[in-house]
């Protein structure tokens, strides 16, 4: 009796484990399987273009709009709001997972930074912690890493827009 006892508890510790094991691997597979495609987004660009000293124009707002919507690297559909209202209006309305806000002042924030008094421009993610709260996370994450790779193109850009008339003598030194 005493090894019929055993053979059940060891029998059952097995299915137990491989129940465990069916379970945590189909969990395993829905998680990383999923990759979000095609994820509603708001893009508000308020950026207003700034002169550069030469007369021409420096809109990093626009820049990041075409960098953004031509990317085939995110999962979003960017949708073009005009204002940061219409697009908290349809976070609000689960219209969007979440938005991000490109301030007025962006291109002239980033040309003040080679001057004596800086402007320090915020763009600002919003998540819809309403909407489901992996897909938010996930958003957030992927817009952060959308403004990584904008803030290197940016830098390139600023050197670029005011490099030519610091840089013209470098070139030849190096």
């Amino acid at each position: 009796m005493k090894m019929l006892t055993q053979k059940m508890m060891w029998l059952g510790m097995v299915l137990v484990l491989i129940v465990l094991t069916v379970f945590g691997l189909a969990m395993m597979g829905s998680v990383l399987g999923s990759k979000p495609k095609e994820v509603p987004v708001a893009l508000v660009i308020l950026d207003k273009p700034a002169e550069l000293p030469t007369g021409e124009t420096f809109a990093i707002g626009e820049m990041i709009r075409e960098k953004l919507l031509s990317s085939p690297a995110m999962p979003f559909v960017w949708h073009v709001v005009d204002s940061e209202e219409k697009a908290r209006d349809g976070l609000d309305k689960r219209e969007y997972y979440g938005a991000m806000v490109i301030p007025a002042n962006l291109s002239s924030g980033l040309l003040s930074l080679a001057t004596h008094s800086p402007i320090h421009p915020n763009v600002r993610i919003i998540s819809n912690e309403g909407m489901n709260t992996q897909a938010s996370m996930v958003v957030r994450q992927a817009m952060g890493q959308a403004m990584n790779m904008i803030n290197g193109e940016l830098l390139q850009q600023l050197l670029g827009q005011t490099g030519p008339a610091n840089g013209a003598n470098s070139h030849g030194d190096g």
